[in-house]
């Protein structure tokens, strides 16, 4: 994946975005085996975006980094995150914002309706299999 860092990224945390992007990338491989999507995709990081987004004309991620992960209730999903969201840190946030993201990139190379329910429940699976201890603060998601 290419990258470019915002003036507003201090320089350690610049050093930061290869090993976070190294994580994404390789739990989106095992997930998706058959996509090799991954060089096209250009990724910008910054310190004062909100949140993050998919441009899919230009194949272009946007991600503001932030320490607080925000895992909205999804009725198909398998947990969620409590109100005001999870202080999981700028590296866990980031790299689940990468794999959100990314997980779009795969649906539109796959010509698959965008769907907010496989980037979200991504980020969970990404969660219980690197991160148990922040898995394990998520609130499962009954079926209502």
């Amino acid at each position: 994946m290419k990258y470019t860092c915002n003036k507003t990224l201090p320089k350690w945390e610049r050093g930061q975005i290869p090993i976070w992007l190294a994580q994404a990338e390789d739990f989106l491989r095992k997930r998706y085996p058959h996509v090799d999507y991954f060089d096209q995709l250009d990724l910008n990081f910054s310190k004062t975006r909100r949140g993050s987004l998919y441009y899919p004309g230009d194949n272009a991620i946007k991600i503001g980094i932030h320490a607080k992960l925000l895992l909205y209730k999804r009725k198909t999903c398998t947990h969620y995150a409590p109100e005001g969201g999870l202080s999981v840190g700028e590296a866990i946030n980031t790299i689940c914002g990468i794999i959100h993201e990314c997980t779009h990139a795969i649906q539109k190379a796959e010509n698959r309706v965008a769907s907010e329910v496989e980037t979200t429940q991504n980020e969970i699976d990404f969660l219980k299999e690197k991160y148990p201890y922040w898995f394990n603060q998520l609130i499962p998601n009954s079926a209502d």
